[in-house]
């Protein structure tokens, strides 16, 4: 009653040929039972097998995804300090220009020229920066 095949060349599988096996007696089909258990069992394995496989591709890419995390922190913060040092270094600057009466080089280091030094560095002044060109 049973072929390998189904009409369209495809095997066929375990719950089908046990459909098949259905319309028989009841000893047929726990003679058909006891020899699909072992394919089931091996299905069974190579599924669990798999789910363990993208269970450590899974975790491989989130700790992945942390270190780009981190390394993404940590370029954004030290871009931020090095635009907070610089943009406090050109104020003073432009404040010792004051003092020492030079308004044309006060106003060089502390004009909206100041945010073009600094914006490579900061992260949103860096984003709007490109925004902005686009």
């Amino acid at each position: 009653m049973t072929t390998e095949t189904s009409p369209d060349g495809v095997p066929l599988s375990g719950l089908e040929i046990a459909a098949q096996w259905a319309t028989l007696p009841p000893e047929h089909l726990r003679a058909a039972l006891s020899t699909l258990e072992p394919e089931m069992k091996r299905q069974h394995v190579a599924r669990m097998k798999a789910l363990a496989l993208q269970e450590v591709a899974d975790s491989k890419r989130a700790a992945l995804e942390e270190v780009q995390a981190k390394r993404d922190f940590v370029l954004r913060m030290t871009g931020l300090c090095v635009g907070s040092v610089l943009g406090v270094g050109m104020l003073v600057a432009a404040m010792i220009a004051v003092m020492h009466r030079e308004p044309w080089l006060a106003s060089a280091w502390g004009s909206t020229g100041m945010l073009g030094i600094i914006a490579p560095f900061v992260p949103r002044l860096r984003g709007s920066s490109a925004a902005a060109s686009s």
